[in-house]
Formats: structure tokens, C-alpha cells, sequence
């Protein structure tokens, strides 16, 4: 007695309530009608309930297939739910993030932090590219970065800017 039911199985219980034909249910899910069939009496004979009724010209759900097509649903939508979230983490994790930085702000505590952004687990890779502002400011509006540090506030369309620190400049002289 089957006690499991595999999803390719929902997949063709699906598609024969939503046809009510066998043989519609069978080219859509490009089976074999005999194959299709033995797979609904299969589940039938391990459900030990009739899902549809079957008559001379037309297909019903039982009240059993009706309980059936509701959970079934929820099954493959779980389903296609987890496929989902695992293909975007995957994607997640194949991100790249471009930042790039200017070559007079390339502070060793900024530097710390993009160091620490590439160890982080399950994160974007970093990819750093040191230049001067207006070249970088170029990069961010062709989209070859996702940001930028630059060390002179440089308005531009599109562009935000938001500052991360203030440095307190000292003038050092000689004393004569």
C-alpha cells in the first residue's frame, strides 16, 4: 500500500482537475495517458479513496478529491516557495559589490571596513578600484560601481551623497 505521494503525482492529480479530462491532463503534462492514469490509481489504491469520479463525458472531483486538490496546492506552492528562497540565497551569495575609493581617502579605517565586508560569511564578494573622484563619480553613473568614497563632495544628477566622517585638517609649519 503506497503511503507517500510524490509530487510529479500532485503535478497530474493537479492537471486533471483543472482540465477534467485525462487525456488534456496527459498531453499538458507530456505523459503517456496509461502512464498518467496508473499514477492517479496508484495514489487512489494508497489513499484507499476515489479522487474523481469518472463518467462518460466528464471528470468530477469527490469529495475526497476535493480536500486533496486543496492541500496538494499548498504542497507544490511550498514547494515552489522553497525552490525560490534557496535560488535566491544562492544568487545572494554570488553578488558582487563594487565599491570604489578615492585615492586620497583610502584611510586605513575605511579600508578595515571593506576588509571586514570580504570576510563576512554568506555575503557579496568586494571588488575595490582605486581612483580619483571624478573618475569614480564616471564609474558610479555607467554603473560599473555600486559606490563610492571619494574625498571631494562632487554634486552630480542621480548621484546621493552622504558623508561617513569628518577629518580635522592641521596646518604644520616650521616655527621661524
Amino acid at each position: 500500500m503506497q503511503t507517500e505521494i510524490e509530487l510529479r503525482q500532485m503535478r497530474y492529480f493537479l492537471a486533471i482537475a483543472e482540465e477534467r479530462s485525462f487525456t488534456r491532463a496527459a498531453k499538458r503534462c507530456h505523459v503517456a495517458l496509461s502512464s498518467l492514469s496508473r499514477q492517479i490509481r496508484a495514489m487512489e489504491i494508497g489513499l484507499d479513496s476515489q479522487l474523481f469520479e469518472r463518467l462518460p463525458r466528464e471528470i468530477r472531483l469527490t469529495q475526497a478529491g476535493r480536500i486533496f486538490e486543496k492541500e496538494a496546492n499548498k504542497a507544490l506552492e511550498h514547494t515552489r516557495r522553497a525552490i525560490s528562497l534557496v535560488r535566491s540565497l544562492n544568487s545572494e551569495k554570488k553578488q558582487k559589490l563594487r565599491i570604489g575609493m578615492s585615492t586620497l581617502c583610502n584611510l586605513p579605517r575605511i579600508r578595515a571596513l571593506v576588509e571586514k565586508a570580504r570576510g563576512a560569511p554568506e555575503q557579496a564578494t568586494v571588488e575595490c578600484l582605486t581612483g580619483y573622484t571624478s573618475e569614480l563619480m564616471l564609474a558610479l553613473h555607467r554603473g560599473n560601481l555600486d559606490l563610492a568614497l571619494v574625498d571631494i563632495e562632487l554634486k552630480s544628477r542621480g548621484i546621493g551623497l552622504y558623508p561617513i566622517s569628518s577629518e580635522s585638517l592641521i596646518t604644520v609649519l616650521p616655527k621661524n
